[in-house]
């Protein structure tokens, strides 16, 4: 008997986990524009271009919030966004948040991103589903 509850409580978990799985996965990969091709499991031929270093695009436009300057609060927020056929970045959403404050400045942060040149799979351009990393770390006094 106990056995038999040990390998249906697995069970559940792990229908659990598919259905989460399943639904995360229509949410991230979703078509946003039906005139566009949409890149799902290929990989691009040509990653999509940003002109510069990304990493230091997004420290030098991160500021940290003036509300949470007493918390002296260190962390990441990830934000997922589309980049379209343009370059342009678009459906951002908050992934992984760390507050109001922190989740508001990296969507503004992350809003502000444009590539210069869109992906390519078999010449063509393409959607692509894309994350960053917005580190925050308070400033120095």
């Amino acid at each position: 008997m106990g056995l038999y509850l040990l390998f249906s409580k697995m069970m559940v978990k792990f229908i659990f986990i598919i259905f989460i799985f399943n639904n995360l996965w229509k949410i991230l990969f979703s078509q946003v524009d039906d005139n566009t091709d949409y890149i799902g499991f290929d990989i691009p031929d040509v990653k999509p271009v940003f002109r510069g270093d990304l990493s230091e695009f997004i420290k030098i436009h991160t500021n940290y919030p003036d509300s949470a300057l007493s918390d002296s609060i260190i962390g990441n927020v990830l934000v997922s966004f589309i980049i379209d056929i343009n370059g342009n970045t678009l459906n951002h959403k908050i992934v992984k948040g760390l507050g109001k404050y922190f989740d508001n400045e990296a969507l503004r942060v992350a809003k502000l991103i444009k590539y210069e040149k869109p992906a390519m799979l078999r010449g063509r351009k393409i959607q692509l589903p894309e994350y960053v990393i917005i580190k925050f770390k308070p400033p120095k006094q």
